[in-house]
């Protein structure tokens, strides 16, 4: 376990199940960390977590140890598909991004006034980023962010899914000119 792992964080019990789970079919799906346990994190670990998804969620960061595990067995009934890393505390944030095993991306629900505060931590650690949107306070902090990812050859993404929705697509469809819409409020 590397340093910034062993501060303030804890390892739920792992039974050799749950472990022979990650060291086998998950082994190569992308390890993703998040970071607050907002209810829009819920909602989202639950569809990363499925049996369909090439991510598996490996790490949990909230302000308070209770709040992490209520998490964690709230979201994940399945003992084999629970985070084997658990942080807590005011660092919990910080010590999941400077972590060098416990995930591969990161999935930050935080209000967005936090972006700037994690978002450079996690792509300098070699993490890829998923925010939830707003992205920024700024358009200079967006470009800042995206400058960071750029140097560190990791994805900056939001979370904006409806633009990938069918019901936006039939939407732009149902549209004569969709090219040209005008709205006046």
């Amino acid at each position: 376990e590397d340093s910034a792992a062993c501060r303030g964080s804890t390892l739920l019990p792992s039974t050799p199940s749950a472990m022979a789970a990650v060291n086998s079919d998950d082994a190569d799906k992308l390890a993703v960390g998040i970071c607050g346990c907002a209810r829009i994190a819920k909602k989202n670990a639950s569809a990363v977590s499925s049996p369909f998804s090439s991510c598996r969620i490996s790490a949990i960061a909230s302000r308070t140890e209770e709040k992490a595990t209520d998490f964690v067995y709230e979201v994940f009934g399945d003992e084999e598909q629970r985070p084997t890393h658990i942080f807590s505390g005011v660092d919990a944030y910080d010590n999941l991004l400077e972590s060098k095993q416990s995930c591969d991306a990161v999935y930050i629900p935080l209000p967005t006034k936090l972006h700037d505060a994690y978002v450079g931590t996690a792509l300098r650690n070699k993490k890829h980023v998923l925010l939830e949107k707003p992205v920024a306070v700024s358009a200079q902090s967006y470009r800042e962010m995206l400058s960071i990812a750029s140097q560190e050859g990791k994805f900056l993404m939001d979370g904006t899914m409806f633009v990938h929705a069918n019901r936006t697509k039939e939407f732009v469809k149902a549209i004569p000119n969709a090219n040209r819409v005008n709205f006046n409020f």
